[in-house]
C-alpha cells in the first residue's frame, strides 16, 4: 500500500495556480523541468522516499510508474503520520497538468514494486 499524490510542472501564462502565483506554484512544485535525478520531467515519472532507488519501477492501477524524483512531503512509513510510503506522480506540464494533479488528489493504493 502507498499513500499517493499528484505533482506537475506550472508555466507562466496558466489560467491558474493553485498557490495563486507561479512563484509561489514553482516553490510547491518545483522547476518541474527535471526530476532529482537530473532526468527531464515525463509521463510516468514518479517522486519517492529515498529508499527507493532511482529507475526503480512501482505499478499502481495497472499503469507502470519509475521512480527518478525525491521531494521534501515524499516520506517513508511511520514519517508525518503516514502509514505507507508517500509517492508523488507527475501529471504533465500547465493547466492541464495542474487539472490532472488536482483531479487525482491524495489516494492510498496498493502498488507492486516492479524492480529496484
Amino acid at each position: 500500500m502507498f499513500v499517493v499524490t499528484a505533482y506537475y510542472s506550472p508555466l507562466p501564462g496558466q489560467r491558474a495556480y493553485n498557490m495563486g502565483t507561479l512563484a509561489k506554484e514553482k516553490r510547491l512544485q518545483g522547476n518541474g523541468t527535471h526530476g532529482a535525478s537530473r532526468k527531464p520531467v515525463f509521463d510516468g515519472m514518479m517522486a519517492a522516499p529515498a529508499k527507493y532507488a532511482f529507475g526503480t519501477k512501482i505499478q499502481i492501477n495497472g499503469k507502470t510508474y519509475t521512480v527518478e524524483d525525491r521531494g521534501g512531503a515524499i516520506v517513508p512509513a511511520g514519517k508525518r503520520g503516514y502509514a505507507y510510503d508517500r509517492l508523488d506522480i507527475w501529471m504533465g506540464h500547465g493547466d492541464a497538468g495542474r487539472l490532472a494533479a488536482n483531479q487525482w488528489g491524495k489516494r492510498t493504493v496498493r502498488g507492486c514494486i516492479l524492480n529496484s
